[in-house]
């Protein structure tokens, strides 16, 4: 990311959103990462030495060696979307493999939803604790942030929601994690769930 940018005369123009942004806090944690000796748990990464190296690179010649063209650019591998389709099933899920998109991870999947629902100057319903990377996410298009209260034992407080929801407001959608909260890690119940469901439709 960006440090702030003072546009002058060698300057590049950047965007007015761009002009305030400054390093995130997952970069500075990374950062600190690089420290010898140091132990962190607070980006849920494990130790490099409990990856399957081994399983990964056997894994890669198996895929290389059937199709030569597997890392190009091209739909997600059939084989994946089929057992991403049973897993779903095994949860409780019924989906179809056409149904499945593949990201390279959560970051990219919160990106292009934001993408796909965000209007510029649109509001968005997020609970005063959250993760710090959608932040950053939603910062071009300078939305309407609307924030309702945070219980640290079972999270985003519904009741605020209901009240911000039947005063008239009317978020492009509402952030909230329902499993493993970032960063409180707790989950949120089966009926608050389900209430904050049926507002949302």
């Amino acid at each position: 990311m960006l440090d702030t940018v003072s546009p002058g005369t060698d300057s590049p123009q950047f965007a007015q959103w761009a002009q305030s942004l400054k390093e995130s806090a997952i970069q500075e944690m990374l950062a600190l990462l690089a420290r010898p000796g140091l132990l962190s748990f607070a980006l849920g990464l494990p130790a490099a030495e409990l990856f399957p190296k081994e399983e990964f690179a056997d894994a890669a010649i198996q895929v290389v060696s059937a199709d030569p063209v597997a890392f190009q650019y091209q739909p997600t591998l059939r084989p994946l979307k089929t057992h991403i389709v049973e897993l779903m099933r095994q949860r409780g899920v019924t989906c179809r493999e056409e149904q499945v998109f593949v990201t390279t991870g959560a970051q990219q999947a919160m990106n292009l939803l934001i993408h796909l629902l965000l209007d510029p100057g649109g509001q968005v319903l997020i609970e005063e604790i959250i993760y710090s990377g959608f932040q950053q996410a939603i910062a071009p298009f300078q939305p309407e942030i609307l924030t309702v209260p945070t219980d640290l034992e079972t999270g985003i407080d519904v009741d605020a929601v209901e009240a911000l929801l039947t005063g008239g407001a009317h978020p492009a959608f509402i952030y909230a994690m329902s499993e493993g909260h970032n960063p409180l890690s707790i989950s949120m119940s089966v009926e608050k769930r389900e209430r904050l469901v049926a507002l949302a439709r």
